[in-house]
């Protein structure tokens, strides 16, 4: 009986803490990982979740498209369950306030920022690099500890 008891308790406190953990959790991250998944990166591998979540609100910006010539990327919705494009996304209806970098085919490159086209908006994303990310996650961390 004793170990019937020990074991609830465990499942509840478990659950408790993956619920907690979730409710702290980018909800722009779930439309690529599951709650379980991040719950695992939080307790496994901290540092990568934090680069993860700054990339989603932080880790890109966008610009008026240059005049001089850049090499760029067309950006691309991609669905987040299957991987495919989709191709009937209209690019113009773009929430530049609200983006997810997760729902496109945008990512962090090593040690180079990576630059996408967005469509005929006349804007381009430039996504920044991982040694980037690395340094503003850090810097955060210092200013938090402050």
């Amino acid at each position: 009986m004793n170990t019937m008891k020990i074991f609830l308790l465990t499942m509840l406190v478990s659950l408790a803490s993956v619920s907690l953990f979730s409710q702290n959790t980018n909800s722009k991250l779930l439309v690529k990982y599951t709650s379980e998944t991040l719950t695992e990166m939080q307790l496994s591998n901290s540092s990568e979740l934090d680069i993860l979540e700054y990339f989603v609100d932080k880790g890109f910006y966008f610009v008026d498209m240059p005049d001089k010539p850049i090499e760029f990327e067309e950006l691309v919705k991609i669905n987040p369950e299957t991987g495919e494009t989709v191709e009937d996304f209209d690019m113009s209806t773009i929430d530049f306030n609200n983006f997810n970098p997760l729902e496109f085919n945008c990512e962090y490159k090593a040690n180079r920022k990576g630059y996408y086209r967005v469509g005929n908006t006349g804007k381009l994303l430039i996504v920044r690099h991982r040694i980037d990310i690395e340094n503003k996650v850090e810097n955060e961390r210092r200013v938090l500890q402050k």
